[in-house]
């Protein structure tokens, strides 16, 4: 399977390769899904840099009242987070079905063709030799013998 990056930094190439081996896979949709993966990440990021930063208020918090605030305000934070991460979990496993189906690069010297009739022969190797097999019977023929 190719690496993301490298199928996002050479989409013209992969394109290419796809439509050479007969695969039809829309890369700009996997361009997209890149996009909102790493914007989802980020966002999953932020929301943990709150949480974080909330809980450490809570300790330093003296009136219960403003405890209590942050408290909620942490509890929100969280559920807001398990959300952004079930949606980045579910661009991710897109992305991923979708990159799965993108074949690897072609060598440049493999011939482009639908099937083994548009490849060229380069040489022709030697033909087995026969083997000249009798039957002997039964293996308790053998050991009767």
């Amino acid at each position: 399977m190719l690496d993301r990056k490298f199928i996002l930094e050479n989409l013209e190439a992969v394109r290419s390769n796809c439509a050479n081996r007969g695969i039809d896979v829309d890369l700009d949709s996997f361009a997209e899904l890149d996009g909102k993966r790493r914007s989802l990440q980020q966002e999953v990021d932020r929301l943990n840099q709150e949480a974080n930063a909330t809980a450490k208020s809570i300790k330093d918090a003296k009136d219960p009242d403003e405890r209590q605030k942050l408290i909620d305000q942490g509890k929100q934070l969280r559920t807001q987070r398990a959300e952004a991460e079930e949606k980045l979990q579910q661009a991710k496993d897109e992305l991923e079905a979708l990159q799965s189906i993108i074949p690897n690069m072609s060598h440049p010297a493999a011939p482009i063709g639908a099937s083994d009739a548009d490849n060229a022969e380069l040489e022709r190797g030697a033909t087995p030799a026969q083997l000249r097999l009798q039957a002997s019977g039964s293996s308790r023929d053998r050991r009767e013998a």
